[in-house]
């Protein structure tokens, strides 16, 4: 079957093209009533679909002058169109011979069913009305041009009501445009200016819109861009959409940053129209950025923003140096694992709590403690914060983490704990070391006396003897006791250190034995340290035994000098002391080397690696103390199987070493004097009154500060010296001293503990006129000590008392 189309609009030919074809037939196109009548005498169709409004001939006059002619008189004719629908249209239509009339838009099945069905009924009955019975002009012209007006007068109507909605869109639309507080400029193909936005042009750019109609776009633009944005002509001339960061020109010669946003116009054929350009002035925001980065440049902590995909986005500086590199650009884009831990596996798959993914997942801010590492694989500890950052609608669009490098923090803290848990130690010691030196100076006391009493050939002399050589070993375990206690009061004078070394070296040499080869290196600056020597002795003696134990067989033990420089952060890092030039006394050994987890260990009390009996543990314990009382530091290198270097910084003293004076051991001369003597532990009192009254000493007893006060305030006009024990109950010896002082300025005195503090020293008891003597006490240094005090000259303020 073959059917002619006859229709102006070929989108609606198209669509009755397809309809037909799919059924099988044949279909014939024509695009108004003239086209029509010829492809109709040409191609013979079945059947004819017309739409009525069409150019140079409608469907009207196309029916009648098809029913003019015999060989198209009975081809039926179905009218498909949505306009002249009514019943007027309707029944002309009819009148002229026309088989249906079916309204657009029509289902494809149900337009098919109908045409199927109007073609079945024309060939049961004609559709063509018998000859000589075709209207007559007069009443046909009369009824057309009746329906025609009708028609025009509705288009009329229709065209009016378009218009003012045209003219209501327009105003709306000007509005609207007016509104706007960007500026919108409007372009033809060759860039002149058809329109813009009054308002915002004239407060953006300082023209009016009548200025700059019908002018080439680049007036508004640098040309070219002078600070690194795109010129204008290339931005408008190129055929292309997007936004641009863009340098424009205001009139009065003013020149901004914008923002500007083009799209393109095209006709339906895809021919370009001009384009729409959106500027915004961004010389603002841009100055709030620059402004917000130098902020985020000049804070300390690690600023990132991170994207939901894990990348980063803007890293400040300090950021960088926490991750080890110095360009923020080689940062975005990286996920964030493989800038702050150098991995290519996220954090939690590792284990490792991820503050970022928390905030993703709950949009809450988390904080944890992570571990970084740099570039070089130094390990560092950091503290996270992670905080949400979210759109307008409150999603979270990324997170922002800011991070603090606690590395030293956590160093420090570490090193209270330290100092916390041998303080804690050391308390216990320093109280066991002073009631065992009372103990220790009954023993020694009594037995020295004891011995001076016997003849030599005693056979029960050689007891004594052994008696006093195992009570001053004891005695050398509460030095040490105190020293890591640092309850040892030290009297530090300026010696040079090397000399304390030449001093020691041979005794060095025979305590690590003959498989160890002992080196020296010693500075030739000769550094002065303010210190007690008997002190540093020890120092070295301890490292010793350490080295020869690490080097079961042999090796070498190397005692170095030198001068050095300690600025603030090594200081800081430690927590104490001075920046400035310090001693330093570097010992180092071949030996077996130490473990990270013994190394962090070795300076505390009673801890030993040693089999049980051939290690005390207190060693290194009392090293660690005597080098902290002389307000030194000291650090440890240690390699398993490579051996162990302790390297002690001692402050350089201000004043040169004194030249040692020669020692003599003469017996002090028998005494007269009264001493008022008070000491709380009975066994030493009772020892220190039969020491005194064999030399001919006078002596009043007092068990405590508040008795002798009493006893004093007896006997003011007698006494003539104080031996007062430090630490006593109820008043202690440097308060009753003090008391007795103010009664009786000049008074001497001799303080003797076994718990002295460093304040005995730092307070200035010692330049005050006392003297001190650590117990245990032989009755020689005790007698000494006496005697010293009794023929010192008085001292200015003693002799103006």
């Amino acid at each position: 079957m073959k059917i002619l189309i006859v229709d102006d609009n070929p989108v609606d030919r198209a669509f009755l093209r397809a309809n037909v074809e799919k059924r099988g037939c044949e279909a014939v196109e024509a695009g108004n009533g003239l086209e029509g009548l010829e492809m109709a005498t040409l191609h013979r169709p079945d059947v004819i679909v017309s739409d009525v409004l069409m150019p140079e001939m409608d469907g009207f006059e196309f029916l009648k002058a098809a029913r003019r002619r015999p060989e198209l008189r009975d081809i039926p004719f179905i009218f498909y169109s949505s306009v002249y629908t009514g019943d007027k249209e309707e029944d002309f239509a009819r009148e002229l011979g026309a088989a249906a009339f079916i309204r657009k838009p029509a289902d494809p099945e149900a337009l098919w069913a109908r045409i199927n069905a109007i073609l079945q009924e024309c060939r049961v009955k004609p559709a063509a009305p018998p000859p000589g019975a075709a209207p007559d002009e007069t009443r046909f012209f009369k009824k057309y041009s009746g329906i025609v007006a009708a028609r025009l007068e509705e288009k009329v109507r229709e065209l009016e009501e378009a218009k003012a909605r045209l003219e209501e869109s327009e105003r709306f639309y000007r509005n609207l445009f007016g509104s706007l507080r960007d500026v919108v400029i409007i372009t033809d193909p060759d860039r002149r200016i058809l329109d813009a936005n009054q308002p915002a042009l004239r407060e953006t750019f300082g023209y009016e819109r009548e200025e700059i109609l019908g002018r080439d776009v680049g007036l508004l633009y640098e040309e070219p861009a002078p600070r690194g944005g795109e010129s204008a002509p290339a931005v408008f001339g190129e055929p292309r959409e997007g936004a641009a960061q863009v340098d424009f020109r205001r009139k009065d010669g003013g020149r901004f940053t914008g923002e500007l946003h083009l799209q393109e116009m095209r006709d339906e054929d895809g021919r370009p129209l001009g384009k729409i350009g959106v500027i915004r002035d961004v010389s603002d925001r841009r100055r709030t950025e620059r402004l917000i980065k130098k902020i985020l440049e000049s804070v300390g902590e690690g600023f990132v923003l991170i994207d939901p995909d894990y990348r980063i986005v803007c890293p400040n500086l300090a950021y960088c140096h926490l991750a080890g590199v110095a360009d923020a650009e080689s940062l975005k884009g990286r996920h964030c694992y493989e800038a702050s831990h150098h991995s290519d596996r996220p954090c939690w798959e590792r284990g490792e709590a991820c503050p970022v993914k928390v905030t993703f997942e709950t949009g809450e801010p988390h904080a944890v403690v992570h571990r970084h590492f740099d570039e070089d694989g130094r390990t560092g500890y950091v503290e996270v914060h992670s905080y949400p950052l979210r759109d307008d609608t409150g999603r979270i669009v990324s997170v922002i983490e800011i991070m603090n490098d606690i590395t030293e923090k956590r160093e420090l803290e570490e090193q209270l704990r330290h100092s916390q848990k041998i303080q804690a130690v050391g308390k216990l010691a320093g109280g066991i070391a002073h009631d065992f030196n009372n103990i220790l100076t009954a023993i020694i006391g009594f037995g020295s006396l004891l011995q001076a009493r016997m003849r030599p050939d005693d056979p029960l002399l050689s007891y004594v003897r052994q008696i006093l050589a195992s009570a001053e070993k004891a005695a050398s375990l509460t030095q040490s006791l105190l020293a890591f206690s640092r309850k040892q009061v030290i009297q530090p004078e300026p010696v040079r250190l090397n000399t304390i070394i030449r001093n020691m070296e041979g005794l060095l040499a025979r305590l690590v034995g003959e498989d160890i080869r002992v080196e020296t290196d010693l500075s030739p600056a000769d550094p002065t340290i303010l210190a007690d020597s008997g002190q540093i002795d020890q120092v070295l003696m301890n490292l010793a035994a350490n080295a020869r134990d690490a080097m079961p067989g042999g090796g070498v033990l190397h005692v170095a000098t030198d001068v050095v420089t300690l600025d603030a952060e090594f200081v800081r890092a430690r927590g104490r002391g001075q920046p400035g030039p310090h001693a330093l006394l570097r010992v180092t050994d071949t030996g077996t080397g130490m473990t990270e987890e013994v190394k962090d260990r070795i300076f505390e009390p009673f801890f030993t690696t040693k089999d049980i009996g051939q290690g005390t543990g207190l060693g290194l314990a009392m090293v660690h103390g005597i080098v902290e009382q002389h307000k030194g530091h000291i650090d440890v290198r240690s390699t398993p199987g490579q051996g162990t270097e302790f390297s002690i910084y001692l402050p350089l003293s201000p004043v040169p070493a004194r030249e040692p004076e020669a020692e003599t051991d003469e017996v002090p001369e028998p005494g007269g004097e009264t001493v008022l003597l008070a000491e709380d532990n009975p066994e030493v009192r009772t020892l220190l009154t039969e020491i005194l009254q064999d030399y001919g000493y006078e002596v009043l007893l007092a068990e405590d500060g508040e008795e002798a006060l009493e006893v004093f305030d007896r006997h003011r006009g007698e006494v003539d010296l104080l031996l007062f024990d430090l630490m006593m109950p109820r008043l202690g010896g440097r308060e009753a001293f003090q008391a007795i002082q103010a009664r009786k300025p000049g008074i001497r005195v001799v303080f003797i503990s076994g718990y002295a503090t460093d304040y005995a020293y730092k307070k200035g008891l010692l330049e005050k006129g006392a003297v001190f003597v650590s117990k245990p006490v032989s009755p020689n240094e005790l007698l000494k000590a006496i005697r010293e005090a009794l023929d010192r000259a008085p001292t200015r303020r003693e002799g103006a008392a």
